[in-house]
């Protein structure tokens, strides 16, 4: 990848789902929040890419279903995403909270590395280098599944003919309608968001899914994991970074079958 795959990376898969997660962040909240501390990135990017697979699905199963081109989904897409993300900045300008948010969660993180104990360090430490090297270990070495032969093949076709389930993946005939799997993938038309991810980050689709997706999604799962068990361990950091520690470990040794949390975590996570 070059550098403007990289900048296009981070826009879309850190900048704009986090100013999105932002605004439902707001909504929901009843606290002032230039003054909550509950706000975290975490939180925001989860409630971002929510907001990413929602529009996506609404979209794109109808247009399937009328098979109209994978052009049509894109740009529609986009232009929803476009609305919700000025949306988020016209709220936080109008109730004047862009300094306080971002103040009170970078002063929130402040003041709890600076109120942590040594063994509370040292926990988050390890549990935070060990989803490190997962994530660096898809992002980087290689990966496969034999689902590749129809989810990238289907993602290949939006991306380069831009039509959607129409071809067969595994023979490469242009049918003009889904049969067998690909009708499963008509109502959950995970191929075509790689597809669309591709086209935003420009990156051929077999890069998309085997390199920037466990970028992206390893991380995200640790986040839901991380803001579900702050329900239940609230201000006890130790126990929290404690509990995501163990889980990390047992993802990394626990391939026991192929439906197992950790072989989808690091073998198909895409």
């Amino acid at each position: 990848m070059t550098a403007v795959n990289i900048i296009f990376v981070i826009i879309w898969a850190m900048i704009v789902p986090c100013v999105l997660g932002a605004l439902l962040d707001v909504l929901f909240s009843k606290a002032d929040v230039s003054e909550n501390t509950s706000f975290s990135l975490s939180k925001n990017l989860m409630y971002g890419f929510l907001i990413y697979l929602s529009v996506f699905y609404v979209i794109s199963v109808p247009m399937i279903l009328l098979r109209l081109s994978f052009s049509c989904v894109r740009y529609t897409w986009i232009a929803v995403i476009a609305c919700l993300t000025l949306l988020s900045v016209y709220t936080f300008a109008k109730k004047g909270l862009l300094k306080g948010y971002f103040r009170g969660y970078v002063q929130d993180i402040t003041d709890r590395i600076k109120s942590a104990d040594r063994l509370t360090v040292v926990i988050w430490v390890a549990a935070i280098t060990v989803i490190l090297s997962q994530t660096l270990l898809l992002t980087f070495k290689m990966h496969m599944d034999t689902d590749d032969s129809r989810f990238i093949a289907e993602a290949l076709e939006a991306y380069e003919k831009d039509t959607m389930l129409q071809i067969n993946p595994i023979t490469g005939e242009y049918l003009g309608y889904p049969v067998g799997e690909m009708l499963k993938d008509r109502s959950s038309p995970y191929p075509i968001f790689i597809a669309l991810l591709s086209k935003l980050c420009l990156i051929h689709p077999a890069i998309c899914a085997h390199t920037v997706l466990p970028f992206i999604l390893i991380p995200f799962c640790y986040a839901v994991t991380y803001n579900f068990l702050k329900l239940f361990l609230e201000k006890k950091a130790n126990a929290t970074g404690l509990a995501l520690l163990l889980l990390s470990l047992i993802y990394y040794f626990y391939f026991g079958s192929k439906i197992s949390a950790g072989y989808v975590l690091l073998e198909i996570i895409w």
